[in-house]
């Protein structure tokens, strides 16, 4: 929150420095209905550098139907969880603690896994050849961490049959 924080008072105080007047701040409070000039003078417009901001949402949006005009259709979809129970995290962990005592070790175990996920799908192709790939990263709601993975595969290697599909699927169920 202090980064997030300091990040938001930056933005704020180097209004002129970003070039802020050039978001058309003043045509937005009309569209929005807001007709005090007291409230445009203290709006503050989030550049899509702001990553929870609303223009970088959209920004991520727009990019990836960008993407999906070029390549067409997704051809998997992927869900990939995070595991309090890995042994990466439980070996970290000092006498006492649990996984949800340390949400930086758990994400950053959970980074690793994920790159590794996308190294193995777009460089050893483990599903088949692709051309490219999507995804995005949220909490749950138990606060671990999961990724929507959206993948485009190559015209040759794309499934066609139930058989084809089969191949791809995999589900592992925890004892616990």
């Amino acid at each position: 929150m202090a980064i997030e924080q300091n990040r938001l008072k930056y933005l704020r105080l180097n209004k002129k420095k970003l070039r802020a007047d050039l978001y058309q701040g003043l045509q937005d409070a009309i569209v929005v209905g807001d007709n005090s000039v007291v409230a445009i003078r203290q709006r503050i417009i989030l550049p899509s550098s702001f990553i929870v901001g609303p223009r970088h949402m959209v920004q991520n949006y727009q990019d990836a139907m960008a993407i999906c005009r070029w390549a067409g259709c997704p051809d998997a979809f992927v869900t990939f969880t995070c595991n309090p129970q890995w042994l990466e995290i439980k070996r970290a962990l000092l006498l006492g603690q649990q996984p949800q005592d340390r949400p930086d070790l758990v994400t950053r175990v959970f980074k690793i896994k994920l790159k590794e996920l996308i190294n193995d799908i777009q460089k050893n192709h483990i599903l088949g050849c692709t051309i490219t790939g999507i995804y995005v990263v949220e909490f749950q709601k138990r606060g671990l961490l999961h990724a929507h993975i959206l993948i485009f595969f190559t015209e040759d290697c794309k499934p066609h049959t139930i058989e084809d599909v089969d191949r791809m699927i995999s589900a592992k169920l925890s004892n616990s």
